[in-house]
């Protein structure tokens, strides 16, 4: 069961799969110094908020990364002008918490290009640069075929497909990330019989990267990223099958979280590069995989992105 409450979490431990493959550890790795880690995904109108970490080589006796939290995080505009210095997050010392860097007073807009530069005592500075793109709307989005089949032991699949519809506006290229996620009731049966709803979480819909094409690929934490290849300038209806397993003692299946997000290059060439990456056999005879990031005298991804979220419920 994944639980999606921070986002950063997620985002760091997707990012980390790529570190050991990315680049050859060298000698300053081994003598503490590491290659410095920027994740960053950014949306208009939130903080923008930057995980750093370093990586470290296991001929050291440490852990693949640590987080960095002396750092200076410092953020700059089209015109190379001073926006702000990010601070390190106040749920740094909770425990389980990530540390981060947020802005305080300053919000991302759509169609700006924003450079981010990470100067980290020992480590060096890394700097990088992306802007989001114009949110997409959606011109519809629905559930259909629905089946539901419950096993002898409680496992219940649901299986079904989302139709999503958009416009792509054409003129350049455009990407896209079409995420899913499902919404799970914690229930509980009291003395009586009852049913006691309790919390809900979110699991992300993972698809096969088996069934990857040229402009159809896989996201490795969930969902389909596309790009307008095939459908430049025009109005696409896309189906994505799901089936999707749930333990149906435990958990009450809810309404479904449909997000098209217009995603900048930068993200969509990081992501599908570390899924297709994570979806390799691994054979000595297959091509090996870039990952393909925009971090300048580091590694990771600052990458921007805008959404249009439907949430869109079952018929039974």
């Amino acid at each position: 069961m994944t639980c999606l409450r921070n986002p950063l979490l997620l985002l760091l431990l997707l990012a980390s799969l790529s570190w050991s493959c990315e680049k050859p550890t060298d000698i300053s790795a081994v003598t503490g110094g590491g290659d410095l880690v920027i994740i960053s995904n950014f949306s208009p109108d939130q903080s923008l908020n930057v995980v750093v970490t370093v990586t470290r080589s296991p001929l050291d006796g440490a852990l693949q990364q640590e987080y960095v939290t002396d750092a200076t995080v410092e953020l700059f505009g089209e015109e190379g002008e001073f926006l702000e210095e990010l601070t390190l997050s106040e749920q740094k010392n909770e425990e389980g918490a990530i540390p981060f860097y947020t802005t305080q007073d300053f919000v991302p807009q759509p169609q700006v290009a924003y450079t981010i530069v990470v100067d980290a005592p020992v480590h060096g500075t890394a700097t990088a640069k992306s802007r989001i793109p114009e949110p997409i709307d959606l011109l519809s989005s629905r559930i259909k075929n629905f089946s539901r089949q419950v096993s002898e032991t409680g496992t219940t699949n649901l299986q079904y497909e989302v139709n999503v519809s958009f416009q792509d506006p054409g003129k350049k290229q455009n990407y896209y990330h079409i995420s899913l996620m499902q919404e799970l009731f914690h229930y509980a049966l009291s003395e009586e019989g009852d049913t006691l709803v309790g919390y809900s979480s979110y699991r992300p819909l993972v698809f096969d990267p088996a069934d990857n094409t040229q402009t159809q690929i896989a996201h490795i934490g969930g969902g389909m990223l596309l790009d307008d290849g095939a459908f430049n300038g025009k109005i696409i209806s896309y189906d994505l099958p799901v089936s999707f397993d749930y333990d149906a003692t435990r958990y009450l299946h809810g309404q479904l979280i449909l997000e098209l997000r217009a995603v900048s290059e930068e993200y969509f060439y990081y992501f599908s590069s570390l899924s297709r990456q994570s979806g390799s056999k691994g054979q000595p005879f297959d091509d090996p995989v870039i990952i393909q990031d925009n971090v300048e005298g580091g590694r990771g991804v600052f990458a921007g992105f805008s959404s249009s979220v439907d949430s869109l419920a079952f018929s039974h």
